[in-house]
């Protein structure tokens, strides 16, 4: 035992032959993130992520992904010979004002790391400020009626600017502009409404002389509901079984601010298909008509579509509508 120890210690001291180490390549950055800080929408930013081959065989950069479409990485080459650098050059463009964080990863032949993920990070910044709101919203709009609404307009840091142009789409909608004034302008968006129950979903397009954010737009929302609101407006049964019954209340009230509240009523309730009954539960304080509809489902399974006729007492809408939809299971 005394024997094997010495021996031992006697190889340790005059040096035992060690198996070189393998050859490989080996990359090494000085950085794997970057921080671009403060930018503007719709910028297009660069960084240069700077790499080395430390090791003694070539490097292969063998693909190179991005996070996603606004994000894009090249590489100066794809082999890296010993104790030379590369290049790989990402491309972020900045999109909407938010904490934008990227990523794109190098896939290489280094066996400890076959994955390098760089990062980059933006604070993309609004660089205009809309009061009192930061939208043209109109909740309620009768038929034939008209509502104007302005939202003042300013750079955030204060310079001075010119709007160039502005624009909508949709036919209900007309937008002009206001005379500035300490460095504000106004944008007055005007609807006028028809005699069809729609929803406006569009957005005011604003052309300035900014060259840092030249383009704003500003959504609008709003709903044309006539001269009667329901309450809901798609009334849905949810899922039945042939036979079925299944009750559901809506309301219904004016919309005209001027009108009775309390002067409406509901004269008849048909439905086609003809599967549905309507009862009426009476007015609530505030003038909301309760109606309740009862779906009687076909014995046919399948999804079914319709609409439910309300005639009524007022001239300016004698007539209104609701969609209707259910799903019919069969029975198991």
């Amino acid at each position: 035992m005394k024997c094997a120890a010495f021996i031992l210690l006697l190889f340790v001291l005059i040096g035992f032959p060690v198996a070189p180490a393998l050859s490989q390549p080996q990359i090494e950055l000085d950085s794997e993130s970057h921080n671009f800080g403060t930018s503007y929408p719709n910028q297009v930013l660069h960084h240069d992520f700077v790499f080395l081959n430390k090791g003694d065989k070539p490097l292969e950069i063998l693909n190179v992904s991005t996070t996603c479409g606004c994000t894009a990485a090249l590489l100066s080459a794809t082999t890296i010979l010993p104790s030379a650098t590369g290049i790989a050059s990402v491309t972020l463009v900045t999109g909407a004002p938010r904490i934008k964080k990227e990523r794109a990863t190098l896939t290489t032949n280094d066996p400890r790391r076959p994955k390098v993920a760089l990062s980059v990070e933006t604070d993309v910044r609004n660089m205009w400020l809309l009061t009192p709101k930061s939208s043209f919203i109109f909740t309620e709009l009768p038929f034939d009626s008209q509502q104007t609404m302005e939202l003042t307009l300013k750079q955030i840091d204060g310079e001075p600017f010119k709007v160039k142009a502005v624009s909508v789409k949709e036919p209900e909608l007309s937008v002009k502009v206001g005379e500035p004034a300490n460095n504000e302008i106004q944008i007055i968006l005007t609807v006028n409404a028809g005699r069809e129950k729609k929803v406006i979903n569009d957005n005011v397009m604003v052309l300035t002389d900014y060259p840092k954010q030249p383009h704003i737009q500003i959504p609008v929302f709003g709903r044309i509901v006539g001269y009667i609101r329901f309450n809901r407006q798609r009334v849905f049964f949810g899922t039945m079984h042939p036979g079925e019954e299944k009750k559901i209340e809506v309301s219904a009230k004016l919309t005209d601010p001027n009108a009775d509240p309390y002067s409406l009523k509901i004269l008849d309730i048909q439905s086609e298909p003809n599967l549905i009954t309507g009862t009426f539960l009476g007015m609530r304080g505030d003038g909301q008509l309760r109606i309740e509809l009862t779906y009687k489902a076909p014995m046919e399974p399948g999804y079914q579509t319709g609409t439910i006729t309300f005639k009524s007492n007022q001239e300016s809408e004698p007539v209104s509508e609701l969609p209707f939809s259910v799903l019919i299971r069969p029975k198991k």
